[in-house]
Order: structure tokens, then C-alpha cells, then sequence
């Protein structure tokens, strides 16, 4: 008799005690090796995507912003001084060759 039980009631206390302990001794590999891995697996990939997010969200919003405003320069003052028919026809008379100089032979 032991702790005023009978032996073989204490062996069948024993083993289930024994079958708990080896369940919950699963139960607890299962979560540290599989759960909580992968929980963390998925952790790093989101710290990674907000940090590529954050690197390239600034320079894209600054390109974007930059290139609105040169639209809007550009729809302002169109058409540009360099288009316009005087300078146009200033070019052409500086291009055609003068035929009031001789030729040098």
C-alpha cells in the first residue's frame, strides 16, 4: 500500500499520469517545432515586405510628384519659346547658303 492506496490502483495512477505527461510532452514539441516556427516564418516575411515598402514608398511618391509638376510646366507653357514660327524661320535663313558671296576657286 502506498500513500493508502493499493498498489495496483497506484500503477494504474501512474500510467495515466505517464500518458499525460507523454501527451502534453507532444503537445508542446508540436507547438515550439511547428506553430511557433512558422508563426515566426510569417513575422520576418511581413518585416520584410513593410521595410522594402518603406524604402522604395519615398523615392516612387517624390518620382511621381516631380513628374506632375513637369506636366504641369509643360502644359502651361506650351507651346515653347523654341517652337514658336520666328525662331523657326530665323533657323531656315541661317541655313540656306548665301549667293551673294562668290565662290572661292
Amino acid at each position: 500500500m502506498i500513500f493508502g492506496i493499493e498498489a495496483q490502483a497506484f500503477l494504474g495512477l501512474s500510467v495515466i499520469a505517464a500518458l499525460i505527461s507523454a501527451a502534453s510532452t507532444i503537445g508542446s514539441q508540436f507547438i515550439k517545432d511547428y506553430a511557433l516556427v512558422r508563426s515566426f516564418e510569417r513575422w520576418k516575411d511581413r518585416q520584410l515586405l513593410e521595410h522594402t515598402h518603406q524604402r522604395y514608398r519615398e523615392p516612387v511618391a517624390l518620382a511621381a510628384r516631380e513628374l506632375s509638376h513637369r506636366l504641369l510646366q509643360v502644359l502651361e507653357e506650351y507651346p515653347a519659346p523654341y517652337m514658336s514660327l520666328d525662331v523657326w524661320n530665323d533657323r531656315l535663313q541661317r541655313s540656306r547658303p548665301r549667293t551673294d558671296v562668290k565662290a572661292v576657286t
